[in-house]
């Protein structure tokens, strides 16, 4: 399965040789560039992402499971997003640790986070209730994704 970081449409290659498949098994967590677009067989006409590129340039994870269906968000909550984004960045945050963070400084302060702060820990504290802890870096993708499509309404 491929994906165009453009676009978002799937596609797949038909007869992948062993290296390409062995390589292909990471791609979900370890995104590449796929080189060969005459071998690629389009099986949709566009979706979510998986894939973006980063501000580097580089191919990373956009884990949509995470941010799914969050509400859109306005410019000052997308700030706020980043501001985590820095955070998570300085510190050893998994996606657990992150809301622990986020609902004890919450109750420390009195003041509530912001919406999209607070949709976003909900959903990373239900994936923890059933198992499933994000990595740093794909809290810090999620994050920073999710501050910049959802200023758009883009988190279908």
């Amino acid at each position: 399965m491929l994906q165009c970081t453009i676009c978002g449409r799937h596609g797949a290659v038909e007869d992948p040789s062993e290296s390409e498949w062995a390589k292909a098994f990471y791609a979900p967590t370890q995104p590449y560039v796929w080189g060969d677009g005459s071998r690629v067989v389009v099986r949709s006409h566009g979706g979510s992402s998986y894939v973006a590129r980063s501000e580097s340039g580089d191919l990373e994870r956009v884990p949509r499971e995470i941010i799914r269906h969050l509400p859109q968000v306005t410019q000052q909550e997308a700030d706020d997003l980043l501001g985590v984004v820095r955070f998570v960045e300085q510190e050893e945050m998994t996606s657990e640790l992150l809301c622990l963070f986020i609902q004890s400084a919450s109750e420390w302060s009195g003041q509530s986070p912001s919406a999209g702060i607070a949709a976003l820990c909900e959903r990373l504290h239900h994936f923890a209730e059933h198992g499933t802890v994000f990595p740093k870096q794909w809290v810090i993708n999620a994050i920073r994704w999710y501050a910049k499509e959802g200023v758009h309404g883009n988190v279908a």
